[in-house]
């Protein structure tokens, strides 16, 4: 009688074990919260194309991300920092091109042609003075401004050109004591493939030195030009009234009194601002 009872208690309690676990329906999300399924349709979508590849354990909102650059651009982000650094580091350090020295000519031009203005002569010839100045002012400003930044990649410049000047001076030297040696052994065939290395050597030697003469010079002469820059836009500053009251004013310094500039030569037997 108690087994008979035990057996109807199995029975009935049996269907109501199937029941709780053939249940699936999920835990309803807490009111008022947002129930985020992106992450996890990303990663079953994927996952038949990547059979054979580990996975990776990556946070679901980035994951998602990833999935979707690899279906669209195959995993390629336009990422340009690291090579946009390269390159500026690059610019920095290389040495002077005939079309950066022609640059640098052409500011020299420029920064001449500001310098040259006549102060009085230009005030004469507005119509608002007081906005001319300024204008002025500004300009002058600006330019000094690039050339100062200029000049600080001229030194970079001459640094780095020193440090070639003294490595080519060494494997002149080397080439010459190697010719010696030859020489003296009477290898002539030696002395002889020896000897054309040198003229090369020698050649890139002397347009280093051609090189570094023309930017030491680029670089003394906008040092005074940014000297005279200087003291002209202190002078405007200190004047500004008397010259819009159109007063002249004689402490306004000018490019005329850098005489280094008008026996300037630029290459092809130009000056920098234009002359023969």
């Amino acid at each position: 009688m108690k087994i008979r009872r035990v057996l109807l208690t199995a029975v009935l309690l049996a269907p109501l074990a199937l029941s709780a676990c053939g249940n699936t329906a999920e835990t309803p999300a807490p009111s008022g919260g947002v129930q985020v399924t992106g992450a996890r349709s990303a990663v079953l979508s994927i996952l038949p194309l990547e059979k054979g590849i580990p996975s990776v354990v990556r946070p679901a909102a980035l994951l998602s991300i990833y999935v979707n650059l690899l279906l669209a651009e195959g995993l390629t982000p336009p990422v340009h920092a690291a090579m946009d650094g390269v390159e500026a580091q690059l610019l920095l350090h290389a040495l002077p091109t005939a079309e950066n020295v022609d640059d640098l000519y052409s500011l020299l031009e420029e920064f001449g042609a500001v310098l040259h203005v006549d102060i009085a002569d230009l005030m004469n010839r507005s119509s608002d003075r007081a906005n001319t100045l300024d204008e002025y002012s500004i300009g002058i400003a600006n330019i000094t401004e690039r050339s100062k930044r200029r000049a600080d990649d001229i030194k970079e410049q001459i640094t780095n050109l020193k440090k070639k000047q003294t490595e080519q001076k060494r494997a002149v030297s080397l080439i010459n004591k190697e010719i010696s040696n030859a020489v003296k052994v009477k290898d002539f065939s030696t002395a002889q493939d020896k000897q054309q290395e040198l003229a090369t050597a020698q050649g890139e030697l002397t347009e280093t030195d051609l090189t570094l003469k023309e930017m030491t010079f680029l670089q003394k002469t906008f040092a005074e030009l940014t000297g005279i820059a200087q003291q002209r836009i202190a002078a405007l500053e200190r004047n500004r009234e008397v010259i819009i009251a159109g007063l002249r004013v004689v402490d306004v310094p000018g490019v005329e009194d850098l005489g280094v500039l008008e026996s300037t030569t630029k290459r092809g037997g130009r000056t920098p601002f234009g002359g023969l």
